[in-house]
């Protein structure tokens, strides 16, 4: 069984679209519900976020190793076979490159927001670029892949996934909330070749992330966006996990404008 998180839409110019949301790796639906899904139901849009099997409250946590990519794709297609119309999907790293094989296997959406994702090509070209840029960071990240949340530093953690605006003592709370991640699937997001999918097709997506992630560049970010024949936005003031920080409003604001334009 899947959790999922559902705020219905209180507002009154409402959407006649819902939203689906995916988290990324190590992490849950909670990560949406912290501020995320209260403001867009108070926005008139009709949220769910769903957690991937072995995530949260889902089944399999103890068969987390097992899942890989594709049977988290099955999990959004489940979500979105719910839904009386195609849905706005947004997902967040690891979540968007669900969210990307998704669409490239033939799923309906009505349009897709990627943030802060992991490229279409896997985690490859953007762990060698962080190599060369923060070596120390680099290390931590595969002490995060090979053993957990439990065996990387939270200084370094706390780095990589926020920004500099965030009180350390909320994210050592939102670290000591992280998980393991299959590592099947990172073992997949580390050694696969680019999606078969050609950009520009029925879905339009978006691409949005934070100036200060420390785990992709801006440069990561726009040859992302450029994969799919659009400009990437840039949020100043933002990490990685930019839902849940100080500026997180900035990011609900630009996700219910890119809402109504989609819808």
């Amino acid at each position: 069984m899947i959790e999922m998180l559902h705020r219905p839409s209180r507002g009154r110019a409402r959407l006649a679209v819902p939203m689906v949301l995916v988290h990324g790796g190590y992490m849950a639906a909670w990560v949406w519900d912290e501020h995320l899904l209260p403001h867009l139901a108070t926005a008139g849009i009709d949220a769910w976020a769903p957690s991937l099997r072995g995530h949260g409250g889902s089944e399999g946590r103890d068969r987390l190793d097992s899942f890989d990519l594709d049977d988290y794709v099955a999990d959004l297609g489940s979500v979105v076979a719910r839904m009386e119309a195609p849905p706005l999907l947004v997902g967040h790293s690891m979540g968007a490159l669900v969210v990307q094989r998704y669409l490239a296997g033939g799923g309906r959406a009505t349009a897709a927001m990627l943030l802060a994702p992991v490229p279409p090509w896997g985690l490859g070209a953007p762990s060698m670029e962080l190599a060369l840029r923060d070596p120390l960071l680099w290390t931590e990240a595969a002490f995060l892949h090979v053993g957990g949340p439990r065996m990387a530093s939270l200084p370094v953690l706390r780095r990589a996934l926020f920004g500099a605006g965030v009180d350390p003592v909320l994210a050592r709370t939102y670290l000591s909330r992280l998980q393991p991640e299959s590592t099947l699937a990172i073992a997949q997001m580390c050694a696969m070749a680019p999606l078969g999918w050609s950009p520009g097709g029925a879905v339009p997506v978006a691409v949005t992330g934070g100036r200060e992630d420390g785990l992709f560049s801006v440069a990561s970010l726009r040859a992302c966006a450029a994969w799919h024949g659009v400009s990437a936005t840039v949020l100043d003031g933002l990490g990685h996990a930019l839902m849940l920080e100080p500026g997180w409003r900035g990011l609900a604001e630009h996700l219910v404008e890119w809402a109504r334009a989609s819808s």
